[in-house]
């Protein structure tokens, strides 16, 4: 009887001592998981913030850009007007209109 007494003793030390041992392998996960999530938090907020610098230079090379080569053009108009030619279209080129049998006169006629 005293034999079973100490077995079940025994049980419950070490049921407490591994329950003990859980607690504190999940106390010691959950903060480094509050760790990891902080660290990603970061980088995300890092990682955001570049994209909006890039968007933002983005944006300022493509008006950069726009301006260039709305100045090209005025340079040429300017050489252009220099020389006494009239200046290019403003409008992009049509496609050129080919002539089919209908709009050419009627050779037979002749």
């Amino acid at each position: 009887m005293w034999n079973k007494f100490f077995e079940t003793a025994r049980w419950l030390l070490l049921l407490t001592e591994n329950t003990q041992k859980l607690r504190n392998d999940l106390n010691n996960t959950q903060q480094e998981l509050k760790r990891h999530v902080e660290k990603t938090d970061a980088t995300e907020r890092e990682l955001r913030a570049a994209l909006e610098r890039l968007a933002y230079e983005v944006r300022r090379v493509s008006e950069q850009d726009e301006h260039e080569r709305e100045k090209l053009l005025l340079k040429i108009e300017n050489q252009l007007l220099r020389l006494s030619l009239p200046p290019a279209p403003k409008e992009t080129p049509r496609k050129r209109h080919r002539p089919d049998a209908r709009d050419e006169p009627n050779k037979e006629s002749d």
